[in-house]
């Protein structure tokens, strides 16, 4: 099936992760039990069947779970706040220093004049990290936070979310992502195609392509009829 749409995620994926831990890493000096509890629930919401996401949206929901490992000490609203000025300020403030990878606004260049739709998909919230890296502009047409649709990845729904906004089938869309578990196996779950950047490829790997960089992914892409 032709590709209509490349959608990617952001962390790892356009930039090297490293950079991302070296540029947040004194987010734990502002707050370190906020980080680590966010972490903690974070971990646990991946892990939750039923939707996140109630009548006061996801990060309110999100909130309510951190203030209770903080034993109920801090209302609801506070903790929402806290972990925006804390966490997502600081994270976003971080991307002014961070730099993609190597070849991948060219990529993304050469899609776009090709005509294909490009996407991306964060957990995280995404218009200000895009600018920040020199990817805003309108080069992709549609960025999604998965925490809109109440779930965050692996789960489907963030992928068919993705799959809707960019009006196309999933089998449609290659999605390109650097963690296995979440990126490459739940758009796979999802019913998309799967590129997963990695140095080495995994034993029993469900990607479709597997890259080690930009240049080495156009000329793979070529087998999926992009051209």
């Amino acid at each position: 099936m032709r590709i209509k749409a490349v959608c990617f995620d952001i962390d790892g994926t356009l930039y090297p992760n490293w950079k991302m831990y070296y540029h947040t890493a004194h987010s734990w000096f502002v707050d370190s039990r906020l980080v680590k509890e966010y972490g903690k629930v974070r971990k646990a919401i991946r892990e939750l069947d039923p939707q996140v996401s109630r009548e006061g949206g996801f990060r309110q929901a999100q909130a309510e779970m951190v203030a209770q490992r903080f034993g109920g000490r801090f209302p609801v609203e506070e903790m929402e706040e806290r972990i925006e000025r804390n966490l997502y300020g600081v994270w976003e403030s971080s991307f002014r220093g961070v730099k993609p990878f190597h070849g991948a606004k060219d990529f993304l260049l050469m899609l776009q004049e090709k005509g294909l739709i490009l996407g991306a998909l964060s957990d995280f919230p995404i218009q200000n990290k895009l600018r920040y890296l020199g990817l805003a502009g309108g080069l992709f047409s549609v960025p999604l936070c998965a925490e809109d649709t109440g779930y965050l990845k692996p789960h489907p729904r963030p992928f068919e979310a993705l799959a809707e906004a960019c009006g196309c089938e999933p089998g449609e869309i290659l999605y390109v992502g650097n963690s296995y578990d979440k990126d490459i196996v739940g758009a796979k779950n999802a019913g998309m195609l799967a590129a997963h950047i990695t140095r080495k490829k995994l034993p029993g790997s469900v990607a479709d392509l597997n890259f080690r960089d930009y240049q080495q992914l156009e000329e793979k892409i070529k087998k999926l009829m992009i051209e």
